[in-house]
């Protein structure tokens, strides 16, 4: 947002128009949602485009949910996640309310670019990371020297997750031992999640699980086909 003391200051409106939407109870099961510049989108699409503009944030591929002009608000999509309203399977396994900072594992990116070193793995797994997340090229590829530190480090207990930074769709989870697939999460919200899951499990299958369902939520109308 620009700052109050900018005669573009764009803070107030943000702020009415989210109470406003929440108020409405329009989206209480979509989970948390975003709202700036009359626009509202999913937590787990939403990413910043630009260091300045109002229109920075937007929702990758899939774009907004809806909007919010004034007292209109327009539902346009929902998350997938709505199909699960009202059951307990809503809600995800990740209960923080009883864990501390310091219960959470270590977790980091790692860049993956032409003829990048393994060092930044290497360097990551001598500190006790549990869990890292590779920001690969095209759907998530990284260099040869650091797939062999990839390899070195699932041996060594390391569970990892290949995203892409290309903002787009990314690898797909084909069950690869020690590496789950992000497909379209961004690496930084890949992150969150395998911490996550490592602090709420050891198994590293049951994490994957995670991954392709809270992480990876799709629409499946198939049920209600006549």
């Amino acid at each position: 947002m620009h700052q109050s003391k900018t005669f573009t200051t764009d803070g107030s409106t943000n702020m009415f128009s989210s109470i406003r939407l929440a108020a409405s109870g329009r989206t209480t099961c979509y989970g948390t949602v975003m709202l700036m510049n009359d626009q509202f989108f999913a937590a787990r699409e939403v990413t910043r485009t630009d260091g300045y503009r109002m229109d920075t944030f937007g929702g990758g591929n899939y774009g907004a949910l809806g909007v919010v002009n004034e007292d209109h608000i327009r539902t346009m999509r929902a998350p997938a996640r709505v199909m699960e309203c009202g059951k307990t399977s809503w809600k995800t396994p990740f209960d923080l309310s009883k864990k501390k900072a310091a219960d959470l594992p270590l977790v980091d990116i790692v860049g993956g670019y032409i003829d990048s070193s393994p060092a930044p793995i290497d360097a990551l797994v001598a500190a006790g990371n549990k869990g890292i997340v590779t920001s690969g090229h095209g759907p998530g590829g990284i260099s040869t020297a650091q797939s062999a530190a990839e390899v070195k480090a699932i041996k060594k207990g390391v569970l990892f997750v290949s995203a892409t930074r290309t903002g787009g769709e990314g690898m797909y989870d084909d069950g690869t031992p020690g590496v789950i697939g992000a497909a379209d999460l961004s690496p930084q919200k890949a992150r969150i999640l395998l911490q996550l899951g490592l602090t709420f499990s050891d198994k590293r299958e049951r994490i994957r699980t995670w991954f392709t369902t809270i992480g990876d939520p799709q629409f499946d109308l198939s049920a209600f086909r006549r």
